[in-house]
């Protein structure tokens, strides 16, 4: 066995979590320069980097539900997750050879496609290879080893450009590529896929026809359904991050220091992901699910405030809801949806997601526009009351039809 097995983990866990780690950290390096050798390396037009960026951002959403949906099809999650990886390291040597837009956009497009591709079927793995008590601990290592992936990757970054100044972007991109095919590697050789079908999640699923059905879609539970209207509101009160450090620096604070808390909610969330997974084993997921609820709320709130000392606090409190909403949202559905279409219930959950946080950057930058930042922070913070609100409702629903399933 190539990777060994910790305690209460797997070593299918610790390999999906290490590809995870070494793909975030080529990505994120990869995500901090390439701007500026867009503008300044290869002279292509700020409309012509915003159109790119955006439409492969668009293509990577509606994988995510395609890739969930194949999954299911193929029975085993691995294949797709593979395919995502081989195409994120895949793009890195078209970028990094491109000599106009075009080349540029098929870069991004691979890069897009494989970070879609890869995101449903590394939940819906990690999911299937878990038991119902350490699920949440599990989703939460696989996303301090993401988050860990793009502080490092960040922090790399900013190492090589203000220590090795005689670096070229082209030479970085080349190092910052090594990751990426050395996740490809543990991913094929490290990664099985899991054969025990008492990892589904349920007494009666072991013996269940495991075979995927489009109808199925339509039968999902109720209880699923409730949860994906809950976390579309909860996502509706999430303003783009592009924002929070705008209106960080409106509050009088200086660039470095608002460029940087990029890397500071990221380092937060590092420390409270597998904590949050392990305490929704525990304590049950929709507790701390509305935990992480009220911690955007408390963001947005301090965001609101136009003051220097409540927007860091501001940035605390969104470090730790970043992640817990996602391993949660993903727990829970896990604990309600049949093992043969979980792929394709994730894949919705992360369409619907798509489609609110565009809505709510759109909605928030026209209110910003008008009237202030502070405004439309307000206004999220009522959006998140709602979800709070709905989700205390709706939690003694999802514990009967969870306990039903466990």
């Amino acid at each position: 066995m190539l990777i060994p097995s910790l305690k209460g983990v797997s070593s299918n866990i610790i390999a999906v979590g290490v590809t995870t780690f070494l793909v975030a950290i080529s990505t994120t390096a990869f995500y901090s320069i390439s701007p500026f050798y867009l503008r300044d390396f290869l002279g292509i037009s700020l409309v012509s980097v915003g159109l790119i960026e955006n439409a492969t951002e668009a293509v990577s959403q509606l994988c995510r539900l395609f890739s969930g949906i194949i999954s299911d099809l193929l029975k085993r999650s691995k294949p797709m997750f593979f395919l995502g990886t081989v195409l994120s390291a895949v793009s890195r040597p078209f970028f990094m050879f491109a000599n106009n837009a075009a080349m540029v956009a098929v870069s991004k497009i691979f890069d897009r496609l494989g970070n879609g591709i890869s995101a449903t079927p590394r939940d819906s793995y990690a999911a299937q290879n878990s038991l119902p008590g350490q699920r949440g601990a599990n989703l939460g290592l696989i996303m301090t080893f993401k988050t860990l992936g793009c502080v490092v990757g960040s922090g790399f970054v900013a190492f090589a450009v203000k220590f090795f100044t005689n670096t070229s972007l082209r030479t970085l991109i080349t190092y910052i590529s090594i990751p990426s095919f050395i996740a490809v590697l543990v991913c094929w050789l490290c990664m099985k896929e899991s054969t025990n079908s008492k990892t589904a999640g349920t007494k009666e699923e072991p013996c269940a026809d495991n075979s995927f059905e489009w109808k199925a879609i339509i039968f999902l539970p109720k209880i699923y359904w409730g949860l994906l209207a809950i976390m579309g509101i909860f996502m509706l009160s999430r303003t783009p991050e592009s924002y929070m450090l705008l209106s960080l620096k409106n509050t009088g604070l200086p660039l470095w220091f608002c460029s940087g808390t990029i890397g500071f909610f990221n380092a937060v969330s590092v420390i409270v992901s597998y904590p949050a997974g392990r305490l929704s084993d525990r304590f049950g997921r929709s507790k701390v699910l509305l935990f992480s609820f009220a911690t955007l709320s408390a963001a947005l709130w301090c965001f609101s405030f136009n003051s220097c000392f409540w927007g860091v606090i501001g940035v605390l409190f969104w470090g730790i809801q970043r992640t817990t909403s996602q391993i949660l949202s993903v727990a829970c559905i896990s604990d309600v949806v049949p093992r043969k279409i979980l792929g394709t219930a994730i894949g919705l959950l992360n369409l619907l997601m798509c489609f609110a946080n565009v809505a709510s950057g759109y909605v928030c930058g026209k209110v910003a526009t008008r009237f202030d930042f502070y405004v439309a922070y307000k206004m999220s913070t009522v959006v998140s009351i709602i979800a709070i609100i709905a989700m205390l409702f709706f939690e003694k629903y999802y514990k009967k039809g969870a306990n039903k399933r466990i």
